[in-house]
């Protein structure tokens, strides 16, 4: 089997009387984000050419700082509504896009954290508003 067909083959659905897989909810979502992601930070998009760059405007977890700008990449968001997100490029992302994202390692994925799930990151401790 080529590995394209068995790359489609792992983003069919389950077979016939298997239970379709259940998605977490978003209190979990925002959980495993905030527990899986070193770094999440607010920002926004300053270059879009060649290389794209994000500057920081707020830090709520990581060692980075505000007013850095770092080395970024567009990416599929965190639990894409995709079936098979990786065998589609990424949706474009544009010079002055802003929100928050999280990820582990330089350059950056621009996996943007929802406003619901930064809320929740907040309730419960998870994440901390710095200066």
């Amino acid at each position: 089997m080529t590995p394209l067909v068995l790359f489609a083959a792992l983003c069919l659905p389950p077979p016939p009387g298997m239970p379709e897989p259940q998605s977490p909810g978003e209190a979990e979502k925002a959980r495993v984000i905030a527990t899986t992601s070193r770094n999440i930070v607010a920002g926004v998009v300053t270059r879009n050419d060649d290389k794209v760059r994000f500057r920081i405007l707020k830090v709520y977890k990581g060692a980075l700082k505000r007013g850095q700008v770092i080395d970024a990449y567009p990416a599929h968001g965190f639990y894409s509504g995709m079936p098979c997100p990786g065998m589609i490029p990424p949706p474009p992302t544009f010079k002055g896009a802003k929100g928050v994202i999280a990820f582990d390692e330089l350059p950056a994925p621009l996996r943007w954290v929802t406003p619901q799930w930064l809320a929740e990151m907040k309730r419960t401790g998870l994440i901390e508003d710095r200066r």
